[in-house]
């Protein structure tokens, strides 16, 4: 196996980890532009699966540079919309944490500050509603699909062996 073949591969095998994982976060909402990564990356997983099984193949190498592209394009919008339209990552102060007797943790920033307080009862963990995590989108997953297109445009560079 050559390397560039092995590349699309590897490539191919990475767009269907993050298409599963797309789906996983994606998938249970009826807004467009949310889809729009699961789309783009179930076309680079059929485009990089293709390359992988036609490497000689021109239409397939070019194909698969445009879908890096693409990829790189959606992944950098995903960033921008994750992070809120901000190009700076929120990260706030460090966090001391304290368990009450009560089973509640109290979250400290500074001596006698209390910022919010949670409680973890064993007994309603299946009462948990995962619809208050919406606000919660993670800044860099995005960058994923920009890595995952860089690496498509190198390989499908790749001069022949």
């Amino acid at each position: 196996m050559t390397l560039r073949r092995g590349l699309f591969g590897f490539i191919a095998a990475s767009c269907l980890f993050l298409l599963i994982e797309l789906i996983d976060s994606h998938g249970d909402t009826d807004d467009s532009i949310t889809w729009l990564p699961v789309v783009v990356t179930a076309l680079a997983t059929v485009v990089s699966l293709a390359a992988f099984l036609q490497w000689r193949e021109r239409l397939w190498r070019l194909a698969l540079q445009g879908a890096g592209l693409i990829l790189i394009v959606v992944g950098l919008v995903g960033f921008f919309l994750h992070t809120g339209g901000e190009l700076s990552l929120h990260v706030g102060a460090p966090q001391t944490a304290a368990m009450e007797s009560d089973g509640s943790v109290l979250y400290v920033d500074a001596p006698g500050a209390v910022q919010n307080a949670q409680s973890f009862d064993d007994d309603d963990d299946d009462d948990h509603d995962d619809d208050d995590d919406d606000d919660d989108e993670p800044p860099l997953a995005p960058l994923s699909l920009v890595g995952v297109g860089i690496l498509s445009l190198m390989a499908a560079s790749l001069k022949e062996e």
